[in-house]
């Protein structure tokens, strides 16, 4: 029987709950994930977790997660009340992981024969990327660039609305748009920039079936200027009723499921 943490003064929880600051997320090369569904998630995806800490007696009250646990991962047990000085929830269920940051490289963004790349650029709500994630994993879309300036990936309200999709995806962070626009012309890709100009085309207008690099751009500003100067296709979403725009994460899952929806039909 493993003994249960119970001070929040020990140094185990102290270190956890760092985590829930950016600098020592970066520091450290690692992050929490909390809840059933998405620590089942990292496990079935074999995502690089250093350990799982539980709530006592959560086993005991979900005897199938116990069943998934590879034998390897060491497992710390922690009082009930110390879950929420860990994570950010409001209702924590007891089940938190210790997942060490997947590395990949620009290059690995285009090792597919036909690349379907997003690049966000400086979207700054932590909701509206990780929702854009999940949204571009649920498209097929081959990798995703994050452009300095982005909401950071790692953030909890990110993960909890990547639902998952965060350890399906390889995701790289660009210094810079031009650097990722650069690179995404470098390796043929068309670069298609969502922009509300009334000189823009329609989304419907463009051609997704060949490698392309998708830019949605911040909630307030929109796509950086360079990578609408240097585009092959500004694309928008035409609007019948009133409001004046559309969520950046529900313009980007309009576009992105047309994209898919071509590339299965491998046409416009």
């Amino acid at each position: 029987m493993k003994e249960t943490i119970t001070s929040a003064k020990n140094m185990r929880i102290m270190y956890l709950q760092s985590l829930l600051q950016k600098k020592y997320r970066d520091r450290e090369g690692k992050f929490l994930v909390e809840g059933l569904r998405f620590v089942q998630e990292a496990l079935q995806s074999g995502a690089d977790i250093e350990e799982l800490i539980l709530a006592a007696g959560v086993l005991e009250k979900n005897p199938s997660f116990q069943s998934i646990i590879p034998d390897k991962i060491p497992i710390t047990i922690i009082a009930d009340q110390l879950f929420k000085k860990i994570t950010d929830t409001e209702t924590p269920q007891g089940i938190a992981a210790l997942v060490r940051k997947k590395e990949f490289r620009a290059e690995d963004l285009f090792v597919v024969a036909n690349p379907f790349l997003l690049i966000i650029d400086k979207v700054q709500d932590p909701g509206n990327l990780g929702t854009i994630i999940r949204t571009a994993d649920a498209a097929g879309v081959t990798g995703v660039a994050l452009v300095k300036g982005t909401a950071d990936l790692y953030n909890p309200k990110t993960l909890r609305a990547t639902m998952g999709s965060v350890f399906h995806v390889p995701i790289i962070n660009f210094d810079s748009i031009e650097e990722a626009c650069h690179l995404a012309k470098k390796h043929g890709l068309k670069l298609i920039v969502t922009d509300i100009s009334k000189d823009s085309s329609s989304y419907l207008a463009v051609d997704y079936s060949e490698p392309v690099a998708l830019v949605v751009g911040n909630e307030a500003r929109g796509a950086s200027s360079f990578a609408i100067e240097n585009s092959d296709y500004r694309v928008a979403i035409k609007m019948p009723g009133k409001a004046e725009s559309l969520n950046v994460s529900v313009a980007a899952g309009i576009i992105l499921f047309e994209a898919a929806r071509q590339r299965a039909c491998g046409q416009a």
